[in-house]
């Protein structure tokens, strides 16, 4: 073939393909003028496009939507006129379809709602945040400002403007556009995937204001690097060009976030373009900056690590970091303990590539037996210890990670997150443990760390729980939204710590946010109250030096302050507003000197009122309770008139003050402190989640192992299950675990831990019930009730480790470390648990059932209908106890131990008189000095057990002001010792203080032998509730102060309703005490009768009381089938009412619960019993009335139950027979009453 013949091939393939290139130019051109003409049909195509993309509605559609901004923005740059196609949204998306398939695929996600006020702080500024489709924008945004510290010295000097200058100018266009664009927004859910956007007009008309470049003339932006950092992200129309090719770190427009007009306009693209451009100007500035200046990627890396120590600093109990070398270079050392340790390194780049080859070295280089070298010395990692290994990577932006070692991996915005998120530093520790060493072998896949940190913690901490691991988990992406959330939820918080100058939320010690009332923790441990206004915030601090003894109220002041400004908010707004303040602080120094004790004394230019506070401030309050509420009033007013400019101003003030004393008293000083030495004392960590799914999962495996088929256990089957297989491992593994520590230690350990969590529930019960007259916030009961409650399971399972390690006797040497501690409350928690749900399970309490999945992951399942409604139960217990108290303690769950009776008070007696059993000269009292009908108990306690009831707590209060401390809680004494202390203290003979003594000891050999049985409550001889001095078998006792005074409380609400919270074993050897607690519950009946009598009386019936079988004709019938209490009629109502009072023990455990039940549903029981008088009555009705002097019209005869307690069978449904608690007869049984039951 000739040269000639292939050029004119070539040729005419050539001339081909340019008239196939101008055709689909050609094609290209008249899709865009058509697309722009569809775009003009909705209104200025560059308005409609800001609107579409921009709107929470059109967001999710960004990528495909790229090309019709492209479009608007040429055209309009360019000022090219054109046509005008009614064709709508549809049409649009219709003309992008072909172009933008692939990048269509890519839309597989839904954004954050750009509604949700999400604010940040960059560059000491707070800024509205628009998401676009970032996946963490909050997280870019703190990250991009540390870059920015790295590399913005070689950045101003090469470009003339740093990352800094580049990011405030996008996030103030941003901020500025968002409050524009927001009020226009549609309401509804954000679309899903897919789902085509729609727009309206307000949003066009919105968007309008939008399209040029906002907020370059901002105070806050340096004037010549605003603009060149502006400059550098333009492009000229022709050039703007949506990439329809990417990859998931590319952008539709690359670093571009304006367009320069023709006309010297510029054109901002829209904010989700924008978003994506910023945060990749990241990483391209960043990779400028390390090929102008190798040294920004060291100083990069140092600040890296620092961010790394602070966020791991910050993160609560978090143990001393080490900073340790090895040949292989630096890493973090967190000791969790002697033999568990977290080895942190950290990798960074300003590229997009992050060796991390180094820090895993660094991390891998710690491992048991290590010699290391720290500033003070060599360090050697025990041989014995588990080391978990962390790479914290920092890359500027998306960048591509790699890990060799076997170490977790997490990114410097995931540790942050984690930081942010993380409650305690050991889930740090167990995660990057489940990270590098995934349970069971499973592969973790994935794309961002923070996703499985996401997941695992609302996990139970745990990736998994089976007992058959999986081959792999897939950790589906997104998973961080709650990140977004919570910063909207900051919003106003953000704006007030900057007016404040206080740092951001994020790098805050800790808050806590109650409403508008804000706690702050600054890093330097300076505590700061927020009042959040409208538009402005009053903050009050307390400074230092403070005296010792005064630190809890220097901490109260200034939260009271803020407090009462929450309920005259408006007033006090309006009066910042008057003097023109948006932002007002109150210092509070301690004054050593005998001037005013509070008093203002000084107030600066800056709104700052100086205020000074005495030692004789407490003096003050108890002379005249609520003085310094009405007094900070005075003085905050008396600031205000300072800073006002101008008498005109002063009216807001006054209204101010003469509102103030409207706000009710949210401040009380505690009066007569409690006795105990310890008064200090920190409520330990509760029982980690990921211990306990560490646990379950090993148990799992086990029942596995064991062949145990797959399948769901219900009824007796289920408690079989618990009380053969569960329960019986977990007490072995407790056992197990138990050996290789020393029993000192661990009964050590848990005694003062015991003590902490007995001292925090008694001080927050003791204030609730001191200070009930005080304002709460709306929920506090339920708050406090839940914690509560979590207070009383962690005192459970601390009992119960401590209760199986006397009976054990562990043999070994060691002391726990803070990880091993955790295991063994995991297993004590999960211990008493699965005994309290067999016996739950036994008797139908909640009506669960076990399933074990095919997996072998062990879950409880509702599967059949409870014996009673317990959730309901409960309520209306912790209401009844809110009203008999006005304190708030959580009714107890089945199985909860019976210290909730130290709430109740019952006829005027509590706890704390009738456990103070001594006189002033030291001689002792009885039982009848505090109440009479109970003098025959002290008697028959003495002639069987050998001392009285009043010795017993006589002694609980001597252990009770035992002389411990705050940094020693506990205290061990020789037994002799004791009995002659108590001997000689209440004189009584020595006989009788080694009685009271031996009738409070807890020992190991009992225990032992009656085995540790949670679940069976006061059922148990020996158990810690009773028994608080413990016997350790070398004639030496522990003493528990705290807890001995819950005995003693505990004991003294059980006697005064005519109990022993004691095992009916140990009653059945004290014949005279039982006779004698017979009469004083008959007492307590009779009480609740003439009680129940009266209060129908004052509700205007006519009553007939006491009615006996053999004076049946008292209501004119012929016969009885049994006494009756009451029958009652009122003239005004068609009810004739029979009434029996019950005054029932109050239950816990489930089998107490469901005697109780059964005594009156069973077929014998007392329901059966009073519809058997109910159809006496019914018998003959005239004969009755007659007999009450009332008219003999027809009336319906019912029964009732009254009470002094909820009673647990007044919630089996349905019931044939309603009850009522004493407090609530009127609501029953008065005519046309509001909720008659109709039962």
């Amino acid at each position: 073939m000739s040269t000639e013949h292939v050029l004119g091939k070539q040729a005419k393939k050539a001339g081909r393909r340019r008239q196939d290139e101008r055709r689909r130019r050609d094609t290209r051109r008249a899709r865009a003028e058509r697309l722009l003409e569809v775009l003009a049909g909705l209104g200025d195509p560059l308005a409609v496009v800001h609107a579409l993309t921009s709107s929470p509605m059109g967001l999710h559609r960004h990528l495909t939507l790229g090309p019709a901004v492209e479009v608007a923005l040429r055209a309009a740059g360019a000022g090219r006129g054109h046509g005008v196609v009614d064709g709508g949204v549809s049409e649009v998306l219709a003309l992008l379809e072909g172009q933008t398939f692939a990048l269509a695929r890519m839309e597989d996600a839904r954004p954050r709602d750009p509604r949700l006020p999400a604010v940040g702080r960059f560059g000491g500024q707070v800024y509205r945040l628009y998401p676009g489709m970032l996946e963490r924008p909050v997280a870019a945004v703190r990250r991009a400002e540390l870059v920015a510290i790295a590399i913005d010295r070689s950045l101003i000097s090469h470009f003339g403007f740093g990352m800094g200058d580049f990011i405030s100018v996008c996030l103030t266009h941003t901020d500025r556009a968002v409050g524009l664009l927001a009020p226009a927004w549609p309401d509804g859910d954000i679309p899903m995937i897919g789902t085509p956007p729609p727009v309206t007009a307000a949003e066009v008309a919105a968007a309008g204001g939008v399209v040029e470049w906002l907020g370059l003339d901002a105070p806050h932006l340096h004037p010549e690097r605003a603009r060149a950092a502006l400059e550098w992200a333009t492009v000229s129309p022709a050039d703007l060009r949506a990439h329809t090719r990417q990859d998931l770190v590319d952008t539709c427009f690359g670093t571009a976030v304006a367009a320069a007009a023709a006309d010297g306009r510029r054109l901002a693209l829209p904010l989700p373009y924008i978003a994506e451009a910023w945060e990749r100007a990241t990483g391209v500035l960043a990779e400028s900056a390390m090929r102008k200046e190798p040294a920004a990627a060291a100083r990069w890396l140092n600040l890296a690590r620092r961010e790394t120590t602070r966020l791991l600093d910050r993160i609560r109990d978090m143990p001393p970091l080490h900073l340790v070398h090895s040949p292989a270079g630096p890493a973090l050392l967190v000791p969790f303990g002697e033999r568990h340790v977290l080895a942190v390194g950290v990798a960074a780049t300003l590229g997009r590539d992050c060796d991390t080859d180094a820090a895993g070295q660094a991390v891998a280089a710690v491992r048991p037996g290590a010699r290391l070298t720290t500033a003070s010395g060599p360090l050697v990692v025990p041989r014995d210890a588990e080391v978990v290994r962390l790479v914290v990577a920092a890359p500027a932006s998306a960048a591509r990670i790699g890990l060799r070692t076997r170490a977790a991996m997490l990114t410097l915005d995931d540790l942050s997150r984690v930081s942010d998120t993380c409650k305690y530093a050991d889930e740090l520790f167990a995660f990057c443990r489940d990270l590098q060493r995934p349970p069971g072998g499973t592969e973790l896949l994935g794309w961002d760390k923070v996703d499985a940190w996401e997941v695992w913690r609302s996990n139970g901490q745990a990736l998994h729980h089976a007992g058959q691991a999986p081959t792999a988990i897939y950790v589906a992406p997104h998973q961080a939204g709650g990140e977004w959330d919570e910063a909207a939820g900051r919003a106003r918080i953000e704006h007030a710590l900057h007016r404040l100058g206080l740092p951001p939320a994020a790098a805050l010690a800790g808050f806590d946010e109650s409403g508008d009332k804000v706690m702050a923790l600054t890093s330097e441990m300076e505590l700061w109250h927020l009042a959040l206004l409208e538009g402005s915030v009053i903050a009050a601090t307390g400074t230092e030096p403070v005296p010792e003894d005064l630190r809890a109220l220097a901490a109260d002041v200034p939260g009271t302050l803020c407090w009462a400004i929450m309920h005259v908010r408006e007033a006090t707004a309006a009066a910042l507003q008057a003097v023109g303040r948006d932002a007002l602080v109150a210092r509070l120094d301690f004054a050593d000197d005998a001037g005013d004790p509070l008093r203002l004394t000084d107030t600066t230019d800056d709104g700052t009122l100086h205020i000074a506070w005495t030692a004789q401030l407490p003096e003050a309050e108890i002379v005249d309770p609520g003085w310094i509420q009405r007094r900070l009033g005075e003085l905050l007013c008396g600031g205000l008139r300072r800073l006002a400019k101008d008498e005109a101003d002063l009216d807001p003030v006054d209204r101010l003050a003469a509102q103030w004393s409207s706000a009710p008293p949210v401040f009380a000083l505690s009066q007569g402190p409690l006795v105990q030495r310890a008064q200090h004392l920190h409520q330990p960590r509760p029982t980690p989640d990921w211990a306990r799914s560490r646990v379950r999962r090993q148990f799992a495996e086990h029942i596995r192992a064991t062949g145990e088929p797959p399948g769901l256990h219900r009824g007796a089957a289920a408690m079989d299950f618990e009380t053969k297989i569960v329960a019986p491992w977990l007490m072995k593994r407790m056992r197990s675990a138990l050996t290789a520590f020393s029993s000192a230690a661990i009964l050590k350990r848990a005694g003062t831990e015991l003590e902490a969590v007995t001292a925090c529930r008694k001080q927050a019960r003791q204030d609730r019930w001191r200070h009930r007259h005080m304002w709460r916030t709306p929920n506090i009961d339920d708050n406090l009730s839940e914690r509560d409650g979590e207070m009383a399971a962690q005192r459970a399972t601390l009992a119960a480790v401590l209760e199986v390690t006397l009976a054990t006797e562990p043999s070994g040497t060691r002391t726990p470390d803070d990880i091993e501690w955790s295991t063994l409350l995991a297993l004590g928690a999960l211990y008493v648990e699965a005994t309290i749900r067999s016996d739950a399970l036994r008797w139908n309490i909640d009506g669960d059932a076990t399933e074990i999945s095919d997996s072998y992951e062990v879950t409880r399942v509702a599967a059949d209908t409870p014996v009673l409604d317990m959730v309901a139960f409960n309520d209306a217990r912790r209401r009844h106890s809110r009203l008999a108290t006005t304190a708030t303690t959580d009714s107890p769950n089945p199985g909860t131990d019976d210290d909730e009776r130290v709430d109740r008070r019952h006829q005027g007696h509590d706890a704390d008189e009738a456990a103070d059993q001594h006189n002033a000269d030291g001689q002792t009292r009885s039982l009848a000095d505090i109440d009479p009908t109970l003098a025959g108990i002290d008697d028959a306690m003495r002639t069987d057990l050998g001392c009285t009831v009043h010795a017993i707590l006589a002694t609980c209060v001597l252990l009770t002001q035992w002389p411990v401390t705050d940094d020693r809680p506990i205290a061990t004494v020789s037994t002799q010792d004791l009995v002659q202390q108590i001997a000689g203290e209440f004189d009584i003979d020595t006989s009788e203080a080694a009685a009271a003594v031996e009738a409070l000891s807890l020992r190991g050999a009992n225990l032992a032998a009656e085995g540790v049985q949670p679940w069976k409550g006061r059922a148990r001889d020996h158990r810690l509730m009773t028994r608080p001095v413990i016997q350790l078998g070398d004639g030496t006792v522990m003493l528990l102060p705290w807890n001995a005074d819950m005995t003693g409380e505990v004991l003294t609400q059980y006697v005064f309703d005519g109990l022993l919270p004691w095992a009916p074993r140990r009653l059945e050897g004290l014949p005279h005490v039982r006779r004698a607690l017979d009469q004083v519950r008959l007492r307590r009946t009779r009480v609740l009768e003439d009680e129940t009598h009266r209060r129908l009386q004052t509700l205007g019936l006519r009553v007939q009381s006491r009615v006996k079988p053999h004076d049946a004709h008292v209501l004119g019938l012929g016969s009885l089938p049994g006494e009756i209490d009451h029958v009652a009629a009122h003239p005004n109502d068609d009810i004739l009412w029979v009434i029996d009072d019950k005054d029932l023990a109050e239950v816990y455990t489930p089998a107490e619960i469901a005697r109780s039940v059964a005594n009156f549903h069973g077929p014998r029981g007392e329901i059966n019993k009073l519809l058997g008088k109910v159809a006496a009555v019914a018998a003959d009705v005239p004969a009755v009335m007659a007999a009450l002097r009332m008219d003999t019209r027809p009336r319906t005869v019912k029964g009732l139950f009254v009470t002094r307690t909820p009673a647990a069978a007044a919630f089996v449904a349905p019931s044939a027979v309603p009850f009522v608690v004493l407090e609530n007869l009127p609501n029953v049984v008065a005519p046309n009453p509001p909720s008659r039951p109709t039962a």
